[in-house]
């Protein structure tokens, strides 16, 4: 069953899509001081620049881009079943640990075994 759609095609490339025009690429894409700050907490070029680009991407993925990355990755976005299974993984590991980063590294191998197997 077609789930019902909010806006139309136009509307959603209204909003979601990335801009074209100059004036909105400086808008969504120049770095504040707060920005640039930040960027330069990075010890080298290549982090400076790789964080730049997570930085200016995260602002304004547009959705096109972000569909064209997950396939590429074969990843999806997380999804509510995630969420309860995650829960889960992360209450188990608590009752034998009350390490943080033993209980977020159980999530995190979870997540990557699933999204192994999902591959396969």
């Amino acid at each position: 069953m077609k789930k019902h759609e909010i806006l139309s095609p136009q509307s959603r490339t209204a909003l979601f899509d990335p801009p074209t025009d100059a004036g909105a690429i400086v808008r969504h894409y120049t770095f504040s001081l707060d920005d640039m700050a930040l960027i330069r907490q990075r010890r080298r070029a290549a982090n400076r620049l790789g964080f730049a680009v997570n930085l200016a991407y995260l602002r304004l993925p547009g959705r096109e881009h972000l569909g064209e990355l997950q396939a590429y990755l074969d990843v999806r976005s997380f999804q509510r079943d995630d969420k309860r299974a995650i829960a889960h993984v992360a209450v188990e590991q608590a009752v034998g640990s009350d390490r943080g980063d033993v209980i977020v590294s159980a999530m995190i191998e979870y997540l990557r075994s699933e999204e192994s197997r999902r591959s396969r």
